[in-house]
């Protein structure tokens, strides 16, 4: 399976994971409505863990009146492992997030950071295959 991304969205995400490490990372995307991911929006990092992250409903609330107000829909959810590979981690895979949703995962390769997406359902991870627009 196939998700479209804005190469700008790799950038903002690697920003924003570089800039919170060694914590994570971790924002909602924004989609256009036509199957495009057009944007990554951060969030503060709520969880008390380092390895680990947790949206505050009220920010969740704010990104949402925020994406939103640009004519977008929230298709997904991105986070970074700094010490970790690009993939879902058990946690991740326990989260109850959207069965419809993307979830894209950060992490490091030298000076620069990875971006991959997932599907996932029902505690399983799929690969998406990213098409960079």
């Amino acid at each position: 399976m196939t998700v479209r991304v804005a190469v700008a969205v790799a950038g903002t995400i690697a920003d924003d994971a570089a800039r919170r490490a060694p914590a994570e990372a971790c924002g909602f995307l924004a989609g256009d409505g036509g199957g495009l991911i057009v944007g990554a929006v951060p969030t503060p990092n709520m969880s008390p863990h380092r390895g680990g992250f947790l949206i505050d409903p009220a920010d969740h609330h704010e990104a949402l009146l925020d994406i939103e107000g640009r004519g977008q829909l929230i298709v997904g959810v991105y986070h970074s492992h700094p010490a970790g590979p690009a993939d879902p981690s058990e946690t991740d895979l326990a989260a109850p997030l959207d069965s419809e949703w993307v979830s894209m995962v950060a992490s490091p390769d030298g000076p620069r950071w990875v971006v991959r997406a997932f599907a996932i359902r029902d505690g399983q991870s799929n690969p998406l295959t990213i098409d960079w627009e």
